[in-house]
């Protein structure tokens, strides 16, 4: 596959980047491993732990606000496996959407890994291959794992990780950061309980005596 510009990656710089150089008359391929385009921001980053945010406030709220305002409800209750898929939906919603773009603007999307194999060609996993005359590389990165023992467990979650839950510990994980009560199966709209902060008395500081105040000669004064 011939083309003008190549874009390798799908990312909030990739997508934009490649519905530009079409925008401005290129023909122009981009090119993404994962099967949603988006980038870590969309799939796996800022979009769903934000549609989450949300479910965290709507429990605020009923817990909170709704009586103030006269709105009686009965005790409100988290149902995880709805908080997950309305995420999800709005994961879906918005990859689409990207995609709905590159489409728009004539951008042409090759799903697959990208691996330059000549200064003018890229070679694409489950592809054909992509000759160009100008790429742009829109990678992205990935988090470092640092050497610490016990962190290969399945006990030690990464965000990404964390977000592909749907089970029980994670609802009482999600329930406890919006400041309710966890007991087994069940949460319960509580007060958070204040963590136990142990009272020092703060160190006597000495006021120290204002600058002196000099006038200047138009010399530097050490």
């Amino acid at each position: 596959m011939d083309c003008d510009v190549a874009v390798l990656g799908g990312g909030p710089a990739g997508y934009t980047a490649a519905i530009r150089a079409a925008q401005l008359g290129g023909k122009v391929v981009c090119i993404e491993q994962e099967p949603a385009l988006g980038g870590t921001c969309l799939r796996v980053g800022c979009i769903p732990t934000k549609a989450w945010v949300q479910t965290a406030h709507a429990l605020h709220d009923a817990r909170e606000t709704f009586a103030k305002l006269g709105v009686g409800v009965s005790e409100p209750q988290l149902d995880f496996g709805q908080a997950a898929a309305w995420k999800d939906a709005v994961v879906k919603q918005m990859t689409g959407g990207v995609a709905g773009l590159l489409k728009a603007n004539g951008v042409e999307w090759l799903r697959g890994t990208g691996r330059f194999t000549s200064p003018t060609t890229i070679a694409v996993e489950g592809a054909e291959d992509v000759t160009f005359k100008s790429a742009i590389v829109a990678t992205g990165s990935y988090p470092m794992r640092p050497p610490i023992p016990g962190l290969d467990s399945p006990r030690c979650l990464d965000s990404t990780g964390l977000l592909a839950l749907t089970a029980a510990l994670a609802c009482a994980a999600f329930a406890a950061a919006s400041g309710w009560s966890v007991r087994r199966g069940a949460a319960r709209a509580a007060r958070p309980r204040p963590r136990h902060v142990e009272e020092r008395p703060l160190p006597a500081r000495r006021r120290s005596a204002p600058p002196e105040h000099r006038r200047s000669t138009g010399r530097h004064l050490g």
